[in-house]
């Protein structure tokens, strides 16, 4: 035996959260007796009437239970009571006391405060909404003893997912509905509809101590009178009809309603809470090509994504190289070289001071060595460190160390003042030479960082080994996917309009002579010199190495069939609609339609329908299907057969447990579905027969 229950019923609008409604009694009597409820909870935003409820509880047959929808600091909680006179007395006076209506929200310790006399409760943690408050450590508390927790759910497939997480807490269904007439929001107040959010819990007549014990028994809590496990039921023109949250098949003659029920269900669940997967037959194609062509984006990606990670330290340093301003000083230096040679033979002044034409002195910086120093420094007086040597191995360390260190303080107290010298000197020279060059106009020779100019030159060789190595490296893979092969190949660039064609820029430019023709000719420092000039800059993004590796080859990838030609265009549809299901994975739902198109029989049997059964593991999975081969194997859960009714120009759908061999409609009544499985599949008996006598005559 089951009772029916409905948690969370809105009687009293307010403002700001019920979208403006006024209640009718009317409504709630007929709520109550079209879906035979046993029990409702009475649960508004923060509000209790005791007039009110007094009303209602006078009207209806079933249990009235007194409750609230109350606003804590972290989220909602609905808290349903026992109907008594002592409980219905102290809501009251707190939700007036408190003026609920009005606050933000309670704290936990607030909350425990204010109802701490009410005892004997169920909290129910809206599950999956934005509101929700999460069952935590604060209501591990003695306090919560009292109270039986739960989590509320507002549609039964939310129900079912919730009862296969490792969760200590059971789920139940509520309505949050309406009573009223009209509604600004009719999914509100719609009976039919709000029906399928009750909560049959296994107990022979309502009693509340009995009730707070079954809801901490996930077993004894269901969405259905019967019980079924993996069922949830959706509604359709105000027909429920049960369906299975494993794997559905939907089958019926053209224009029978199977393509509406899949959009019909879209409808219905596709919101923030749920995504669907929904794989179309006459937009397949298409939706298909547009799906290969990404999948294939996203492995070129993943393989020049490892490719770069292999060589990111290189490919970095040439972004930064070629991104540096960094002056050239080796031609201007000649130059002046030249200048001041013809100047300083015919000037008889120059030639008298000799400091004119002497080189500064190069100063060595010892910053990064002072700071070793220090680094040494720490080591050597790091007691806890040395405790971990022995005592007279430890003395042997540490007096080398300290050698070391005087030692090293030495010499680099007589560099740094080695470099005092140098620039004293230096200055000297400079005072001189613009003495002379104020006498003699004789400009001395330019400075060159002989270093850094050296540095450039060897990054420079070390880009180019880097660049021949890089473009040279050969990347060849084939990768295995369902009967097929995804073959990547890394190119080099053939073309100008094949550079133009793969490299990400803002709008089309010419490129031949600049960056093509020295590729090709494997010119690579000019290629980079011309890449990075301001000319591309500002029409190329070159910001890291992944940037760059855009601009340096290609990654191209084909399907290819199991003999390694080419796959046709069938062929790769087959393909991306099981790429399609794998990546449908991540849905709430999958809807099917009609997938048989561009596939054989062989790829049917062996490729699609293991798919469709792995998938149907975790995930409900709708599929629309008039090929035999795929009706006849598939061996759902359910079986949904439509239908329209030509005289009630209305959809009609049956559905049962396929190996039972019985279909119900929304009234209940049986038939068996093998006649209207054969029509369906074969185009009715008949023609079954017919098929079957063919393939006998073609049999030796």
């Amino acid at each position: 035996m089951t009772i029916k229950i409905d948690f969370h019923i809105h009687t009293l609008s307010k403002a700001g959260k019920d979208n403006g409604f006024i209640f009718s009694l009317g409504w709630l009597k007929e709520y109550v007796k079209v879906q035979k409820l046993d029990a409702i909870a009475i649960t508004n935003h923060n509000l209790f009437s005791e007039t009110q409820f007094k009303e209602i509880n006078d009207a209806l047959e079933c249990t009235v239970l007194p409750g609230i929808e109350l606003s804590l600091k972290d989220g909602h909680v609905n808290i349903v009571f026992e109907n008594s006179e002592d409980n219905r007395n102290k809501l009251a006076k707190i939700a007036q006391a408190l003026e609920l209506g009005a606050v933000k929200g309670l704290s936990i310790e607030e909350f425990k405060e204010k109802f701490s006399e009410m005892k004997k409760g169920i909290i129910i943690f809206e599950y999956g909404k934005s509101n929700s408050l999460v069952i935590d450590e604060d209501f591990n508390d003695p306090f919560f003893r009292n109270y039986t927790l739960v989590r509320g759910v507002g549609t039964q497939l939310r129900f079912q997912k919730a009862l296969l997480q490792d969760q200590p807490y059971c789920p139940v269904l509520f309505s949050d509905g309406h009573a009223t007439e009209v509604d600004p929001d009719p999914v509100r107040n719609d009976i039919v509809k709000l029906g399928l959010k009750n909560t049959f819990v296994q107990m022979e007549k309502f009693n509340f101590n009995q009730l707070l014990e079954e809801l901490k028994n996930k077993e004894h809590v269901q969405t259905t009178k019967d019980g079924l496990s993996n069922i949830f039921e959706i509604d359709v023109e105000n027909n429920p009809i049960a369906v299975s949250t494993k794997l559905n098949l939907i089958v019926g003659r053209r224009g029978s309603g199977k393509t509406y029920l899949l959009d019909h269900i879209q409808s219905q669940y596709e919101n923030s809470d749920n995504t669907i997967a929904y794989i179309r037959q006459f937009k397949s194609n298409e939706e298909t090509k547009v799906f290969l062509d990404q999948e294939k984006n996203r492995i070129a990606n993943d393989f020049r994504n490892r490719w770069v990670e292999n060589n990111k330290t290189q490919l970095d340093g040439i972004v930064q190289f070629y991104k540096t301003n960094f002056e050239d000083q080796v031609e201007e230096y000649l130059k002046s070289v030249r200048r001041f040679a013809n100047e300083f033979v015919s000037s008889k002044v120059a030639k008298e001071v000799q400091l004119f034409s002497q080189n500064k002195f190069e100063i060595l910086d010892t910053k990064q060595n002072q700071k070793n120093m220090e680094k040494m420094k720490e080591v050597i007086e790091a007691r806890d460190l040395w405790q971990f040597i022995s005592g007279e191995r430890r003395e042997i360390y540490l007096a080398n160390l300290i050698s070391a260190y005087r030692e090293l303080r030495t010499n680099l107290i007589r560099q740094e003042l080695d470099n005092e010298i140098k620039e004293k000197v230096n200055n000297i020279v400079e005072i001189v030479k613009n003495i002379v060059v104020k006498k003699t106009a004789i400009q001395p020779v330019s400075t060159l960082d002989i270093v850094s100019q050296f540095s450039r030159y060897k990054e420079k060789q070390q880009i180019e080994l880097f660049m021949k190595k890089a473009i040279a490296d050969i990347v060849d893979n084939v990768v295995p996917e369902y009967s097929y092969k995804i073959h990547v190949v890394k190119e080099e660039w053939k073309s100008a309009d094949d550079f133009i064609k793969n490299v990400p820029s803002e709008g089309r430019t010419a490129v031949k002579g600049d960056l093509v023709t020295p590729y090709i000719n494997k010119n690579y420092l000019l290629f980079l010199k011309n890449l990075f000039s301001d000319k591309y800059l500002t029409k190329f993004t070159l910001e890291s190495g992944l940037d760059l590796s855009r601009y340096l080859f290609n990654f191209r990838v084909e399907l290819l069939t199991e003999a390694g030609t080419r796959a046709s265009g069938g062929q790769q549809m087959a393909l991306g609609l099981m790429m399609k299901l794998d990546d449908a994975k991540k849905a709430d739902i999958v809807l099917v339609d009609e997938p048989e198109g561009s596939l054989d029989n062989v790829f049917i049997k062996y490729e699609l329908i293991p798919k469709l059964r792995e998938l149907s593991g975790t995930i409900p999975v709708f599929v629309i299907t008039h090929n035999s081969t795929l009706g006849a194997l598939l061996n759902p859960d359910r079986l949904i057969i439509a239908k329209f009714n030509t005289v009630t120009k209305k959809h009609e759908l049956k559905s049962g447990d396929f190996l039972s061999k019985e279909v119900f409609d929304s009234d209940g009544n049986v038939s068996y579905s093998y006649e209207d499985f054969v029509d369906a599949m074969e185009a009715g008996y008949d023609t079954y027969v017919e098929k079957g006598n063919q393939y006998g005559y073609l049999k030796h």
